[in-house]
């Protein structure tokens, strides 16, 4: 479903999954926010900030720095599509994205695992 809104000379269009995503030009934006317009205020807030293009340090940053918001955070857990923005490899509209800043995430807890693994199988405690 596609709306014609332009927002900084972006068009919005809403899709099943995922919370909200740039692609170029193209703003991607969950179906239902439009059901909450203030989570769908700061979601969009959100994506105005990130570049157009290519995905930048810039934008790593600011994936970083944005706080987790709690009625975010409820609408995520209330429509669990959502959910996928928090892997680190989705497929968008045919497109593999990669979410630079959940792969971080992701790296870093399979690397503590890991080394917890290492450790526990050198003291022969697994």
């Amino acid at each position: 479903m596609e709306d014609t809104q332009a927002t900084q000379g972006r068009q919005i269009i809403y899709t099943e999954w995922g919370l909200g995503c740039v692609l170029g030009d193209i703003i991607e934006l969950n179906e239902y926010l439009v059901q909450y317009p203030s989570v769908k205020a700061k979601v969009l807030g959100h994506e105005l900030q990130h570049a157009t293009g290519k995905y930048t340090q810039k934008d790593l940053s600011h994936d970083h720095d944005t706080p987790i918001d709690f009625q975010v955070l409820k609408f995520m857990i209330k429509h669990p599509k959502t959910l996928i923005q928090l892997l680190p490899i989705y497929r968008v509209r045919g497109i593999w994205r990669i979410n630079w800043y959940a792969l971080v995430g992701w790296l870093a807890i399979i690397i503590i695992w890991g080394l917890a693994v290492m450790l526990l199988h050198d003291r022969g405690l697994i």
